[in-house]
């Protein structure tokens, strides 16, 4: 018995434009503040890969005209 097969579907400009496109991203990066600033100190990421990795599906998104939010 062999293991079912899956096919991703990936959406086509015409599937997307003028459309809004819930976008469910992790962006619970780490954060570092400088040391003394005090309460309105300088706050930096630390690791924006996470960023990084949903940034290609927002531009894609974007340049085929969907309405994206964020989640």
């Amino acid at each position: 018995m062999s293991a079912p097969t899956h096919t991703l579907r990936l959406p086509t400009h015409a599937a997307v434009h003028g459309r809004t496109v819930l976008v469910r991203v992790d962006f619970n990066v780490p954060l570092a503040t400088e040391p003394g600033a005090g309460v309105d100190g300088q706050i930096t990421v630390r690791d924006a890969s996470r960023i990084a990795a949903a940034r290609p599906t927002i531009e894609w998104l974007r340049q085929n005209g969907a309405k994206i939010i964020l989640m």
